[in-house]
Formats: structure tokens, C-alpha cells, sequence
């Protein structure tokens, strides 16, 4: 059995925090949460990945199902990924994941408002 830590991060009040993230040009400090998940090694065998791996993995699938979901916008779910939003784009291709949400009928409205 691994245990696994992830981090994941938040943005919150300016003035409360030391540390900055920088967000669309304004700071905002970023809170980090930790959190600890208990892993069967056969999941990590299973995957052929290292248990820090295995954490990434586990990180960027549940950002895609948080953003599938309508949760997060890909902006925070790349944040909760860990890497660009550039990237977490592109890798949600890479999974059958639809980067456009508009339905067709939103689709034409749009066109006949252009």
C-alpha cells in the first residue's frame, strides 16, 4: 500500500499571506492543502508508475473530472494540476476530453450573432 500526498492550492485573501501567487497580473497568495491518499501498489504496478508518478497521474485526473464537470474552469484545474493551462488544454485532448462546452444549438446562436 502507497501513500500518496498531493498538493493541491487555492487562492485567498491578499493582505492574510506572505507568499504570492501571480494571477492575471494581480497578487494573490496561494494556500496550499495536502492530502494524503492511501494507494493499493497494484494501482501504481497496474499503471507502471512510480508512486510520485502515480500522484501526478491522480492530480491531472481529477482536475479533468472536476473541469469535465463543469467544476473548475481549466485555468484552476490546470492550477490543480500542477502545470499550464496551455498544457492541461492539449492533455484533455489526449484523454477524449472536450475542450469546447458549447452545444450545437449555443454554437449557431453564436454564429447568428456574429
Amino acid at each position: 500500500m502507497y501513500l500518496i500526498a498531493l498538493t493541491c492550492s487555492l487562492r485567498a485573501v491578499p493582505h492574510l499571506f506572505d507568499k504570492c501567487y501571480i494571477y492575471s497580473k494581480v497578487a494573490f497568495p496561494l494556500i496550499m492543502y495536502q492530502l494524503t491518499l492511501s494507494v493499493p501498489e497494484e494501482t501504481a504496478q497496474a499503471l507502471n508508475l512510480t508512486p510520485e508518478q502515480l500522484g501526478q497521474e491522480l492530480c491531472l485526473s481529477a482536475a479533468m473530472k472536476l473541469y469535465e464537470l463543469g467544476k473548475l474552469s481549466s485555468g484552476a484545474a490546470a492550477q490543480l494540476a500542477g502545470i499550464e493551462r496551455v498544457v492541461f488544454l492539449s492533455k484533455l485532448r489526449d484523454y477524449g476530453i472536450n475542450t469546447f462546452r458549447l452545444t450545437e444549438a449555443e454554437l449557431t446562436e453564436d454564429l447568428g450573432n456574429a
